[in-house]
């Protein structure tokens, strides 16, 4: 699972690179985040453009000791965060396997809206971390 790497214990002259800005043609309304703990560095790479264009953010929140720290860096600008657990097992698989190897296993992730959108039906984070912390991370 090349997907699942992170960069964060890596040393810094390995991953510590800029990218150039990007200019956008259109205002962007959606942005997915999920880059293996580097969450906030994402987020604090972009934060001009979220400032100026307020997409929704949908982003991986499954690193428990840097949960608490991207909350309060999405929520300082201007956003509220909810919970978007997701199971790790589809019954309706490629191969139509039925066999659930992972449990109740889950990748958590957030739906984090512009201040006043109004979401209903999800639930809202109110803390540092989600009460399925605790699964392999």
């Amino acid at each position: 699972n090349v997907g699942g790497l992170s960069l964060i214990d890596l040393p810094r002259e390995l991953v510590d690179y800029q990218v150039q800005k990007v200019q956008f043609l259109e205002p962007v309304n959606f942005t997915k985040i999920d880059v293996e703990g580097m969450e906030c560095e994402v987020i604090r790479g972009s934060s001009s453009m979220i400032r100026n264009c307020k997409p929704v953010i949908y982003v991986e929140n499954d690193r428990k000791q840097r949960s608490g720290e991207l909350i309060r860096l999405i929520r300082s600008l201007g956003y509220t965060c909810y919970w978007h657990p997701t199971a790790m097992y589809n019954p309706d698989n490629f191969f139509r396997n039925p066999v659930n190897i992972f449990d109740d296993l889950c990748s958590l992730n957030m739906i984090c809206l512009p201040e006043k959108v109004d979401a209903p039906g999800l639930e809202m984070v109110i803390s540092d971390h989600h009460p399925t912390y605790g699964y392999s991370q």
